[in-house]
This record gives structure tokens, sequence and C-alpha cells, in this order.
């Protein structure tokens, strides 16, 4: 290679968008694992293809229904403070996750639970 071309990973040699590449994958990484978790929880639940569909459904319809509102706060809020308040949020639905799962044989809250982790996964694809 030339002088001209730098090496393909050089740019990690700088240590802010190292941990910034790093920091990326690892929560795309976590957030596609949440959705497969979710999904297969949700089948394993329920041995029903409709219900996992409605899953899908559940996870791609914030992504449609926020796109708008998270352009005009993207370009309006410190990007830092949106991802504080959506960390924030992700933490206070983790107990509403939990607790709609546990009880399995219990509709009411296994929907709540499911719908809530469900949109959280669209959610944060926004972000």
């Amino acid at each position: 290679m030339s002088v001209e071309d730098p090496l393909p990973l050089s740019v990690l040699r700088h240590r802010s968008f190292a941990y910034f590449w790093a920091a990326r994958v690892s929560g795309s990484l976590a957030s596609q694992m949440q959705a497969v978790a979710v999904g297969w929880q949700i089948y394993e639940l329920t041995s029903d293809p409709f219900d996992l569909g409605l899953v899908g459904l559940v996870q791609f319809f914030p992504l449609i229904a926020f796109m708008i509102l998270a352009g005009h706060v993207a370009d309006r809020y410190d990007r830092r403070t949106i991802v504080r308040v959506r960390q924030l949020g992700d933490g206070t639905t983790m107990p509403v996750r939990a607790g709609g799962t546990a009880g399995a044989g219990r509709t009411s809250e296994l929907t709540a639970g499911g719908v809530s982790g469900c949109a959280t996964v669209g959610v944060r694809r926004l972000v």
C-alpha cells in the first residue's frame, strides 16, 4: 500500500473512536440478541407462530411511529441527554418486562411484559 492509502484499521488507533466503535458494536449486538431472545421466549411460552409474528410487528411499529419525532428530537436536543433518557427508560421498563414474563400462566402480565420488551427493542433501533 502507498502512503496515501492508510490501512483499513488504522482509524482504530484513535482511542476515542475505538471506544465509540466498540460501544456501538457491542450495543448493536446486545439489541440483536434481545430481539432474538424476546421472540424465542414468546414462541417457547405460546408455541404459536402467529404470536411470534406479532412480536416482529410490535418490534417494528415503534420504528415507524416515532421516526419523525426522533429526528426532530435529535436535531433539537443534546444527543448525550437523549441517550441518557433512553437508557433511563430502558432501566425502568426492565422490571415490567421481567415481571411480565415471570407469570407465564397469566396472559395479561405476559402481554404487558412482551409488548414492553418488544417496543423497547423497536425504540432502541431509532437511537
